[in-house]
């Protein structure tokens, strides 16, 4: 090959580099935004009882504009984000509620420390202390049965060895 020809391919390679970096970016952002669009369908199923119309119609419309969305070639990486912010801040809203309803901190972690420093456990800071169930106030003891069981297997191993 001359040096005209290796010139040329690598700039080509260059060129469709960049292009492949922007569809990379657009296809990632379209499938955050299709996960939340998809979880939200899936809550509209499966709590539908707990959802009022409004919300199950914005859920359907969401389900009805990601299908066009998708459809459309010319859809952008911005507009995946900015759909996706938009029902994002939709979606916290109904998880919230229904936290309340059922009784839940909506602010607190999963099962978990609320991770502000509120609980003032040793490592509150990382968002899971450990030292108590935020979601009942008590004192959390917590043990795994199936590390306890591995221990005791351990245990019998090392009492083996040793006889």
């Amino acid at each position: 090959m001359s040096e005209d020809e290796i010139t040329k391919m690598q700039e080509e390679a260059e060129k469709f580099a960049e292009e492949d970096a922007k569809k990379k970016e657009v296809i990632e952002s379209r499938h955050k935004y299709e996960s939340l669009v998809f979880g939200l369908e899936k809550l509209a199923k499966e709590q539908a009882d707990k959802l009022d119309e409004d919300e199950k119609t914005k859920i359907s419309d969401a389900v009805k504009e990601m299908a066009t969305l998708k459809a459309d070639e010319a859809t952008t990486k911005e507009i995946y984000d900015s759909k996706y912010e938009e029902l994002d801040t939709f979606a916290n809203g109904i998880y919230k509620k229904m936290q309340e309803a059922a009784g839940m901190d909506p602010n607190a972690a999963a099962g978990g420390c609320a991770g502000d420093g509120s609980c003032g456990g040793d490592d509150c800071a990382d968002g899971n202390c450990g030292d108590h169930d935020h979601t009942t106030g008590e004192d959390a003891e917590v043990i795994d049965a199936d590390d306890e069981k591995k221990d005791e297997k351990k245990d019998e191993k090392k009492d083996e060895k040793k006889d």
